[in-house]
């Protein structure tokens, strides 16, 4: 079998040689090469590192820890190596070294007192083996996954074309749910591409993190407060702590849920009009839990957890009120999707129901395991969600049933229990709810969905980035309430240079940020590869940029209007380093 040129042979050889140079740090820590690190093994860390140096400077090189690396960051496809190069700028220092027994050590979760192969490097998932196919096809996807490109190109350059607004872009880097792929900057750029202001470093920035600038200066922003070994117990996309910060990094606000194996703040948040919070949270249950309630029990060997880390997810909505003065929170509305399920195989259960064509419930068995891959035990993957305080409703984007949902956010917590709480509308996906058959699907894996305001085109509609990495669709579409009436294929045949480097990140479904603007309605993409596309909806690209190298982006916010802190307008071009500072302003 061959792909993109490359036959199975040729690309099981790439494999075996890149596993072996990522393997150079276990060899020298495995001095007998018993394939076990021991526990005097891991006492002579130090000296065995020290081994690998070759030039003597005191530091060790991604030459020196086997490079080269057919993909840039190679070598932290070792957990060993991104234990020890914690802040992933691709260098172990002395200090590092010296504390490897003690970092070490973590990675011997189970306790055991020695580290095994799995530790370093644990085996394929079988599930996500199978979906990628043939060597050749790993190969291929690595290509895509782990590649970057080192300077701006294509044919539209940042200040080059005049639909560009005036305004800055909001950019939030983090890496993957593993830290294989780590970066961390928060920063505006402008119409130029340049650099405007950057926040500090501050938390651990774990996959899916968000940022929002709000009109006074003050930034909301996730992170999680420990690496990937400390989210292994929650799903992807879980960070666990939300804060609100001054332009120097200052926290005046912090909101943390963050309780292994029970419940963690995930992927996206929804700042309000009267400055409240909404927040996604995972809550997981055991299996047996989850078969109490109606769950049918199902193989769990597709999910990419350790056994003893295995929990069945649903989401909640939370509605947090910050005081800004105290730090203190007050969650002032609750929404569970636990209080919302139904299941039609045990009568005997109190959410039996009948499930089809106007259900407003959500089947607790539509999601089955093998189907999806990189699943963790989330069985609907809330991924964004949004607020319209005209309507008061709540919209959320369901990945794994590939539909939106509304829900009343009139209500009481109690209420919203009932009821009053179930789904008042939902789109994308008849299959879910088996309202119709699979191929008549049309949101997959779908992300950052929100309402379009008054005054932009498809005013009252929907926009969503659908990644289609399962259905081979990749677009930015404005959903109606009934089938879409436009749609921009941003990764089509005729997409050009700029699409054929972006295809990687849209290839394996990844990040977008489909965007509201003022005068139309856009999308900001970012590439694993550091790239950025402004669009129109129907039009070619009106900017792109290059940033950070090995980077990935939830979401790329636009801001059209931005105003300082003593309420003036921020003149387009102006460092954001020119703000004044001061205590912050309670809205």
């Amino acid at each position: 079998m061959s792909y993109n040129g490359m036959s199975d042979p040729e690309a099981k050889a790439i494999l075996a040689e890149e596993a072996h140079r990522v393997g150079t740090v276990w060899r020298a820590l495995d001095l007998n090469g018993d394939g076990i690190i021991s526990a005097e093994e891991i006492d002579a860390a130090p000296q065995s590192l020290a081994a690998l140096d070759a030039n003597g400077d005191g530091m060790l090189t991604a030459d020196e820890l086997g490079g080269p690396f057919r993909y840039p960051g190679g070598q932290r496809s070792s957990a060993i190596v991104r234990i020890l190069d914690l802040d992933g700028d691709g260098i172990i220092t002395a200090d590092d070294i010296a504390d490897a027994p003690a970092r070490l050590r973590r990675l011997d979760r189970l306790g055991r007192g020695h580290l095994l192969p799995a530790d370093d490097r644990p085996p394929p998932n079988p599930t996500v083996s199978q979906s990628l196919g043939g060597p050749a096809h790993v190969v291929a996807q690595f290509d895509i996954l782990r590649s970057y490109v080192d300077e701006p190109s294509g044919p539209v350059l940042p200040g080059t074309d005049p639909r560009q607004s005036d305004g800055y872009f909001l950019i939030y880097e983090h890496g993957n749910a593993g830290d294989v792929q780590i970066a961390r900057d928060l920063f505006l750029i402008d119409r130029d591409g340049n650099r405007v202001h950057e926040w500090p470093h501050y938390l651990h920035p774990a996959e899916a993190v968000c940022p929002h600038l709000r009109d006074d200066g003050l930034l909301i922003r996730t992170g999680c407060p420990g690496n990937w070994l400390d989210a292994m117990s929650f799903p992807v996309g879980a960070h666990g702590v939300i804060s609100i910060v001054e332009l120097d990094g200052a926290v005046v606000w912090e909101f943390r849920l963050f309780e292994p194996g029970r419940r963690v703040l995930h992927h996206d948040f929804e700042p309000m009009p009267n400055c409240n919070i909404l927040v996604l949270v995972y809550e997981g249950r055991t299996f047996e839990e989850a078969a109490a309630i109606g769950w049918q029990e199902q193989g769990r060997e597709p999910l990419m957890r350790p056994p003893d880390l295995q929990r069945w997810w649903t989401e909640t909505i939370l509605e947090l009120e910050p005081d800004l003065d105290t730090g203190e929170t007050r969650i002032v509305w609750e929404w569970h999707s636990s209080d919302h399920l139904v299941q039609d195989i045990d009568p005997g259960k109190s959410n039996f129901g009948q499930i089809g064509p106007g259900c407003r419930k959500i089947d607790i068995n539509h999601t089955q395991y093998p189907k999806y891959r990189f699943n963790m035990g989330q069985v609907m993957h809330a991924n964004a969600v949004s607020y319209d305080a005209q309507r008061d409703q709540i919209l959320l984007s369901s990945a794994m049933h590939g539909e939106m949902w509304v829900i009343d956010h009139g209500t009481t917590t109690t209420q919203a229990r009932g009821e009053r709480g179930d789904l008042l509308y939902r789109w994308g996906n008849p299959s879910s709810h088996q309202a119709g058959p699979e191929s008549q699907k049309i949101l997959d894996w779908q992300h950052d969905i929100g309402w379009i305001p008054d005054g932009v085109p498809h005013e009252g509609h929907v926009l969503i980035f659908n990644n289609g990495a399962r259905a081979g669709r990749r677009s930015a579409e404005p959903a109606p309430e009934s089938p879409v009436v436009h749609s921009w294929r941003l990764f089509g045949a005729a997409g050009g240079e700029a699409s054929r480097r972006c295809r990687g990140s849209v290839d394996v479904g990844y990040r977008r940020s489909a965007q509201r603007r003022r005068d139309r309605v856009g999308l900001q993409r970012r590439c694993r590869q550091g790239l950025v596309l402004a669009v129109h909806v129907g039009r070619p690209p009106a900017a792109q940029w290059q940033h950070g190298l090995g980077a990935r982006i939830q979401q790329t916010h636009s801001r059209d209007h931005a105003r300082r802190r003593d309420g003036a307008g921020l003149p387009a071009g102006r460092p954001w380093a020119d703000l004044p500072g001061g205590a912050h302003r309670r809205r």
